[in-house]
């Protein structure tokens, strides 16, 4: 079996902090599991994807410059190169957390749950990054626009 990546080469430039990689284990139908790492963030445990009859779509967040990334099933592991870089954009979305004066900066939620002004921001560039990837790909993909669809303000990473 073999491992491949269908809509991004090896070295290819991304503009996109979390992008979609969409794949399949070639000449196969079978379901499994895919474990996907960038290592130049320093993973040291991969995240667990499901393969549907033979096809995968994982998500991998990457940081400025080269990220190698390995993606794992089985006995077989593809190390693919994606180059993350910053597009200019004149204009941008910039998402705002409002904490009122005399406040903390906590949200409500489970006792369990960090509920920290931190992870309050680290939930809004998750969200923000996910309308980035979902917005490029139904764009790439259903109408044929560039990877490059809008930016955000105050670099998000």
């Amino acid at each position: 079996m073999k491992i491949r990546v269908l809509n991004v080469i090896h070295g290819e430039k991304v503009p996109l902090h979390l992008p979609l990689l969409v794949g399949e284990i070639h000449a196969s139908t079978d379901d499994g599991i895919i474990q996907v790492r960038n290592a130049t963030r320093c993973e040291t445990v991969a995240t667990k994807w499901p393969i549907i009859e033979g096809a995968f779509k994982v998500l991998v967040r990457l940081i400025p410059g080269e990220n190698n990334i390995y993606l794992t099933h089985e006995d077989e592991t593809l190390l693919i190169s994606v180059v993350f870089t910053f597009p200019y954009f004149k204009y941008f979305v910039r998402p705002l957390y409002i904490v009122l004066a005399g406040e903390d900066g906590n949200f409500q939620g489970p006792e369990d749950e960090d509920c920290s002004m931190e992870s309050a921001l680290e939930r809004i560039k998750l969200g923000a990054m996910l309308i980035q990837t979902f917005t490029a790909h139904v764009f790439i993909h259903l109408l044929q626009f560039s990877r490059s669809l809008f930016g955000f303000g105050n670099n998000i990473n």
